[in-house]
């Protein structure tokens, strides 16, 4: 038994506890009620939060998944480990086809059984085919597979979570064996098989309502045919345990809910989570030149998306129709328009439009998936049958509008003339016309529209805490009136939830940017902070006397920020100065708001949205006038000299920071530390050092602010995305000698020592 169930078998303030356990802990019942009220006068918030930390800190989720990353399903479960973790829970993965190296994911080492039991299936299916390659991989049968439940992984685990589990992966005899283990199962259903006989997608067939039998998918349907068969060995496995079934999509949930192997069982939906810090906006101009399209930006790119472009669910051929109607109706469409095409097969499409198409591969390579998403004004996805496609929510977190037909969770996802256009289905006639619409519509606004749902919905954090709920869920329902989490049935739907309002606060921010000949790098800078959507901005530039192209640069900026109807300033100063940190404490004493964020030439802000955000953050805080936050942190990401994401940066900001969290090291990054104006005009960066002044300025702010008893506020946010050759990086051995006085100086010579003999440690452990 693991730990956390321990931990609710001998919890005396259950009320649950079955009468049996109350008498193996010999607890009397005047004690037992003594102790109830003795914990009723605990702070409730306080008793939820320790009993979810107990959980957390000792739950394992085992998730398990044909393929590490090839396929939506695979790249759905994986996104989940990683929302899981980030969560504080301990997931792995176990597939049968692994292609990185990722320390979390594990697979068997016997390939030849795996090839074996894949082509055992394959030659079953063949021959009740009669012999036809035709449907050989629309249908599964699971006779074959791996037993699972003797691994390590396995029996660590307190949770089985099952996702695509076919193509001779696990066979029902190996479904039976994990039911029958008592572990709690749960099976995120990506298209209708596990409640189905052997199909995926049962288009207009309504055969697994019942029992199936006369499959259209067979060439000799009957009533005890191949899908009745294998409908009652399913059948017989499901009795051997629960299960909660989870679909991605409301629709699938109803038609999950209809068919008659989910009776006695569970079945809830929740949406797939997607990484917005590796999918996000960027610059659209740089992605076409990476992609070698054109850089026109008259140009309107639409994007098409599938792992296989010929698959007749993808709608290849209703995209044709509607390419042609919108030509016809709007002929200029003709000369500023252009497909891209992602996907297997994509050139055989060449010639199917009659506007330019540029086909593209199916890759994995994420940095190139996400360069695509960014380079197009427009995805369309023509599919007459999905699920909840990860392609739509990829766009969607670019900032990138949508278009589709009414068909499965489509219209969950995308929301009709707010953030793209929901066509009827398999009407091209209104496929043509949503293409048309998103194409005149506001670019601006509907990429507001697609973050703010992706932020809303589909957020690690987001789908990881619905996911914890059913994890959580019988332990947790045991502890009435505590304020625990709710039935997951009673949760609000995500779509429901009121849309993000933007900030009413009067907070200021002066970004401040200290350059000499940054020419090559600084637009994109100017660039990321002219795009924020909070009005109350300085961006001030203290310049070092360039000698290249850089004030020519800021002249032309300057003038059209004067030009401009924004409430953003500009401030441009140029001036000799004796160095990097002498011209960030001139930009001290010259900012005019709230609070400063050093934000380097070559660093941008993670998302135009970053500042609202931020006092969004700090408002709901409602911290009082007298005791507003002296720094407001985040995150940041690494970036190349173009703009391309790199990696998550390795040190990480904890949840709760104070000045001595930065004996491990940098913990926020510069680019991410709001300072409060008053307290930066009062402590300024000590010029004795050349390349970690910075570090010893954090830390000093951060220990006005304790003296002044001023919080120091999370925002939970990506705030920067930092340029990673940086002064600093260039002059790393100088850097880390200073880091050491300045530790030395603020944390004693033996805690220094001692916290630096833990970093070689921690390097070898890694090796």
């Amino acid at each position: 038994m693991s730990l956390f169930r321990v931990f609710f078998t001998l919890c005396p303030f259950s009320t649950h506890i079955p009468s049996r356990r109350t008498t193996a802990l010999s607890l009397s019942s005047d004690l037992h009620i003594v102790m109830k009220h003795a914990f009723d006068l605990v702070n409730s918030t306080f008793l939820v939060t320790f009993v979810r930390y107990t959980i957390l800190t000792w739950m394992k989720v085992l998730i398990v998944n044909t393929s590490e990353s090839t396929g939506g399903a695979a790249v759905a479960a994986h996104r989940l480990m990683d929302a899981l973790c980030a969560n504080g829970v301990e997931a792995t993965m176990l597939v049968r086809n692994r292609s990185t190296s990722d320390p979390r994911v594990y697979a068997p080492n016997s390939r030849w059984w795996l090839k074996w039991c894949f082509l055992w299936e394959r030659l079953v299916i063949f021959f009740h085919l009669r012999f036809s390659r035709k449907g050989l991989f629309a249908v599964d049968i699971a006779n074959a597979g791996t037993d699972i439940t003797s691994r390590p992984e396995f029996k660590a685990a307190d949770v089985i979570h099952l996702h695509w589990v076919n193509q001779g992966w696990l066979s029902l005899k190996g479904l039976q064996r994990i039911l029958q283990s008592g572990k709690r199962v749960v099976w995120t259903m990506h298209d209708l098989w596990p409640v189905s006989s052997i199909c995926h997608y049962a288009e207009d067939c309504v055969g697994f309502h019942d029992e199936c039998g006369h499959c259209p998918l067979l060439p000799q349907p009957a009533c005890n045919d191949l899908s009745h068969q294998v409908w009652q060995r399913k059948a017989k496995v499901y009795r051997q345990g629960h299960i909660t079934f989870v679909t991605c999509s409301r629709w699938l949930g109803e038609q999950a809910q209809m068919a008659r192997l989910s009776q006695g069982h569970k079945v809830v939906s929740i949406p797939n989570a997607i990484d917005t810090k590796v999918f996000r906006p960027r610059n659209r101009r740089e992605a076409r030149q990476k992609l070698g399209l054109p850089t026109n930006p008259e140009l309107k790119i639409v994007l098409f998306v599938a792992q296989q472009i010929t698959n007749v669910r993808k709608g290849g051929p209703y995209l044709i129709e509607a390419f042609q109607k919108l030509l016809a109706a709007h002929p200029h469409y003709r000369s500023n328009t252009a497909l891209l095409i992602l996907g297997g097969a994509a050139e055989q499409y060449t010639s199917a439009f009659d506007v330019p198409v540029f086909p593209v591969g199916y890759t994995e390579d994420v940095d190139q998936i996400v360069q695509i998403y960014n380079a197009a004004d427009l995805f369309v996805i023509p599919s007459v049958s999905d699920n909840l496609p990860n392609t739509i929510m990829e766009a969607l977190s670019c900032g990138v509008p949508c278009v589709g037909f009414a068909a499965g969770g489509i219209p969950e996802m995308i929301d009709h003339h707010t953030n793209g256009y929901v066509a009827r289905a398999q009407d091209t006639q209104d496929l043509a016309e949503g293409l048309h619409w998103v194409l005149q519509a506001d670019a601006a606004v509907l990429q507001r529209a697609a973050l703010e749902k992706v932020h809303r919905c589909y957020s690690q954090q987001s789908v990881a805490q619905q996911y914890l709920a059913i994890y959580q869920g019988k332990e947790l329902e045991a502890l009435e009136g505590l304020g625990t989490l709710d039935a997951l049935e009673d949760l609000e739907p995500l779509e429901k939830l009121a849309p993000l309002e933007k900030p009413t606060s009067n907070m200021t921010f002066t970004i401040a940017t200290v350059c000499f000949n940054a020419a090559d790098t600084l637009e994109r800078t100017l660039q990321s902070v002219r795009e924020q959507d909070y009005p109350h901005v300085e961006h001030l530039i203290v310049d070092g006397a360039s000698k290249d192209a850089t004030l020519n640069l800021l002249h032309l900026w300057e003038k059209q920020s004067e030009e401009s109807e924004t409430l953003h300033k500009l401030v441009v100063v140029s001036e000799p100065d004796k160095g990097l940190y002498d011209a960030m404490n001139k930009a001290l004493r010259l900012a005019s708001g709230d609070y400063v964020l050093f934000l380097n030439a070559g660093d941008c802000f993670h998302t135009s949205t970053t500042l609202s955000d931020i006092a969004r953050s700090v408002a709901e805080a409602n911290y009082p006038p007298q005791q507003l936050p002296a720094v407001l942190y985040g995150d940041t990401d690494l970036v190349d000299n173009e703009g391309q994401f790199l990696r998550h940066r390795r040190l990480s900001p904890p949840e709760k920071l104070t000045w001595r969290s930065f004996q491990q090291g940098m913990l926020v990054c510069h680019q991410a530390f709001f300072v409060r104006a008053d307290f930066g005009r009062e402590i300024n960066y000590d010029l004795s050092y050349r390349f970690s002044a910075d570090y010893d300025w954090c830390i000093r702010i951060m220990q006005r602010a304790e003296a002044e008893s001023l919080p120091l506020h999370n925002t939970h946010l990506i705030v920067a995305d930092y340029l990673a050759e940086g002064m600093t990086t260039r002059n790393h051995r100088a850097s880390l000698k200073e880091r050491f006085r300045i530790m030395t100086h603020h944390f004693g010579h033996t805690k220094t020592i001692a916290q630096h003999a833990w970093f070689v440690a921690r390097a070898l452990l890694k090796r």
